[in-house]
């Protein structure tokens, strides 16, 4: 009876960026569990699904086409697993990262009902994001994806855009989620360690080796991309019903040794 809960049969999902890395691990467990798993990214995803749409999530029209054509229908779960790294034009990932990324999900919501589920993927790179609250809610209370491109476009020394981007992301997640869980819609977030995917060769370029090796100082390796998938899919999953507005770090203990002070020195 418990496993029931994992049971996404006949229920349809959305997951952004399910070509590769983390999203492909999650359209590929969801579609093991019976989920009609619809596919939004730039790229065609290697394994079947229900659909694939090419979506760019810097592009308004291209969000839009895309929520069209998936239809009308009820959409049980949205997992936001697309992104762009830090090595892409500045405009690019915070567009793409968190002003595209909300207003896809603002398009979707509409078509989701009671029980459904959005899992947002933001990143232990962002945990310190609470000094920023001022200038996150500034860009958060922005009204559309072209007001927030246009306010990036006038805050050009926002530091790392990756960065940037998944603390917006963060606290999205956490303003959205109390507004949404009366409507029976439940978003929370996971916030990876270094996981290896095919943006890891671009975080070695931007920020070196050693600054990601610090994630993996607590437990000794980095994540995979189905550790992390394991997660979004529990977070969606019935077995998660009352857990809302959650960022759960998947981190193998970094932020608890990094609060407390306990990062070990590499040797």
């Amino acid at each position: 009876m418990w496993l029931e809960k994992f049971d996404f049969e006949g229920r349809l999902v959305i997951v952004t960026g399910g070509a590769s890395g983390m999203g492909s691990a999650c359209a590929s467990t969801l579609s093991e569990l019976g989920a009609d798993v619809h596919v939004l990214d730039v790229q065609e995803p290697a394994t079947t699904v229900g659909s694939y749409h090419r979506v760019d999530l810097r592009d308004e029209h291209s969000i839009d086409a895309a929520v069209s054509a998936i239809g009308s229908g009820t959409v049980h779960a949205l997992f936001n697993c697309a992104g762009m790294p830090q090595t892409f034009p500045y405009a690019d990932v915070l567009a793409c990262n968190i002003a595209g990324l909300r207003h896809l999900t603002e398009s979707i919501v509409p078509l989701m009902t009671v029980g459904s589920s959005i899992v947002n993927v933001t990143s232990a790179a962002a945990f310190r994001w609470e000094p920023q609250t001022e200038v996150l809610n500034e860009m958060l209370d922005t009204p559309t994806m072209a007001a927030a491109i246009d306010w990036f476009g006038d805050h050009p020394d926002l530091g790392d855009p990756y960065v940037f981007s998944k603390m917006a992301l963060s606290l999205y997640t956490l303003r959205r989620a109390p507004q949404l869980a009366p409507l029976g819609i439940r978003m929370n977030a996971v916030a990876p360690a270094n996981t290896i995917t095919g943006m890891t060769d671009h975080f070695v370029e931007a920020v070196g080796q050693k600054t990601l090796e610090i994630y993996e100082r607590t437990i000794g390796y980095p994540s995979t991309p189905q550790q992390q998938a394991d997660v979004m899919v529990f977070l969606a999953s019935a077995a998660a019903s009352y857990i809302a507005g959650v960022i759960l770090h998947v981190d193998g203990g970094f932020l608890a040794a990094a609060t407390t002070r306990q990062l070990k020195s590499k040797r």
